[in-house]
């Protein structure tokens, strides 16, 4: 099959599906974080240091996404896009149907603690090498056009949609299911069928085509040996630079709105219904906030999005709060709306704002490293600094202040970075 033969819109949605399931995967993990874990995996008699437990080994899959870029990068570099990429969702996949099947803190002590953390570390391999290489190979195919940070935004918006869906399966169980049943086996299903999708997604690739672009340099014999090395040796200042660009969005998305943000309202006992419409409109505004990014970065640039978007997070995320506390349904939902669209509108320039920074050589590497050294920096936040804060303060509910210092620092340190990188909506990929 050849470039000729396989329409945009299709191929968008080869390399997008997987994507999508792998976000379903890790947001349906940070329901049962927020919501089971603390009870089913750790010590009984102390509520908040069990919750910071299960944050804190859900946020560590941030660790070990970078080492699933530099190994899935590597090999990318040197043997292809398509492949990688179809191992990716195999591995997410194991880590995923070990999660569903974990026994409980009950059944087996302090190693059911240690199980959980260890499938949430493999599941983070998958994940790590799964971005670089879906944003690579989509911005290679469309490589000629001026038009790519719109079509490789439909790849970013699958973030938000795999977010749309995890809160809409917890939606769906939990008015389905009566909450013991939820607690027991519920939860297991959810991520259990999102193990299974990755297996499906998985064959789905096979109909990829590999990129262009790479499939011309194999011809050239220009492969080279040791990619990552390379990259490293030429263009760490600027995989360091993008790290920091991009990380508030990622690390304010895990600390103020999924999961903390249920367990916040949860606390707050805003009724669930509610909650579930707030987060499921929230994620909506995602998915249309990053196409919208995307297009208007074809026209305005990569940067000056991103710039507009870490400025508009600055105030959603106060807003978040003090809407939120009111308890009214309404400024609970547009909360919700606000603090998706302010951060997720420069979310939809990344794939081709990282993509377009590097050489074919060790693309796959570079873009991929770039971004999960930026989820890296979030799994400090979410793994350190959340738990920290949630019991120096007494509780979620006392923290809000520090997040949201959290979260403005982080977006100062995204504007001072994005003044130090260069403009790439008009290069040539090459």
């Amino acid at each position: 099959m050849s470039q000729q033969t396989i329409p945009l819109a299709r191929y968008i949605l080869l390399v997008s599906i997987g994507t999508l399931i792998e976000w379903y995967d890790f947001f349906v993990v940070g329901i049962a974080a927020a919501l089971v874990w603390p009870l089913l995996y750790y010590p009984p008699g102390d509520p908040a240091a069990a919750f910071a437990a299960a944050l804190a080994t859900y946020g560590a899959i941030f660790f070990s996404r970078p080492i699933g870029a530099l190994i899935f990068g590597h090999l990318g570099d040197k043997i292809g896009r398509k492949t990688l990429l179809i191992w990716t969702l195999i591995l997410t996949g194991i880590g995923m149907a070990g999660l569903a099947l974990a026994p409980t803190y009950a059944a087996i002590g302090i190693m059911a603690s240690i199980l959980i953390l260890i499938f949430r570390l493999i599941q983070g391999l998958g994940l790590g090498g799964e971005y670089g290489g879906a944003a690579t190979i989509l911005t290679e195919f469309v490589a000629e056009s001026k038009r790519r940070g719109f079509y490789t935004s439909f790849l970013q918006a699958t973030t938000a949609g795999g977010a749309f869906l995890a809160i809409l399966g917890l939606f769906l169980a939990t008015t389905y299911m009566p909450r013991e049943e939820f607690m027991n086996i519920g939860w297991r299903i959810l991520i259990g069928v999102g193990a299974i999708a990755l297996i499906v997604g998985a064959i789905i690739r096979y109909k990829l085509i590999e990129s262009p672009i790479f499939q011309r340099l194999v011809s050239k014999g220009a492969v080279i040996r040791s990619p990552s090395i390379l990259a490293f040796k030429r263009e760490w200042k600027k995989m360091l630079l993008l790290a920091l660009v991009w990380t508030y969005i990622v690390t304010i998305f895990a600390i103020i709105f999924f999961p903390t943000g249920l367990s916040y309202m949860t606390l707050l006992k805003i009724p669930p219904t509610i909650i579930n419409v707030a987060l499921l409109a929230g994620a909506l505004t995602g998915i249309f906030a990053c196409i919208i990014g995307g297009a208007i970065s074809d026209i305005i640039g990569r940067k000056r999005v991103l710039l507009i978007s870490a400025i508009l997070t600055i105030i959603a995320s106060y807003s978040y709060y003090a809407l939120v506390n009111t308890l009214n349904p309404i400024n609970v939902i547009i909360a919700n709306i606000f603090l998706n669209f302010s951060y997720f509108f420069g979310f939809g320039v990344l794939a081709a704002f990282l993509a377009e920074q590097f050489l074919t050589y060790y693309r796959y590497t570079s873009a991929g490293f770039s971004y999960q050294l930026g989820a890296a920096i979030t799994g400090i936040f979410t793994v350190f600094l959340l738990p920290f804060a949630i019991v120096s303060a007494g509780g979620l509910l006392q923290a809000w202040l520090y997040i949201f210092f959290m979260a403005t620092a982080l977006c100062i340190l995204s504007i001072i970075t994005n003044f130090l990188l260069k403009e790439t909506k008009d290069v040539k990929i090459e």
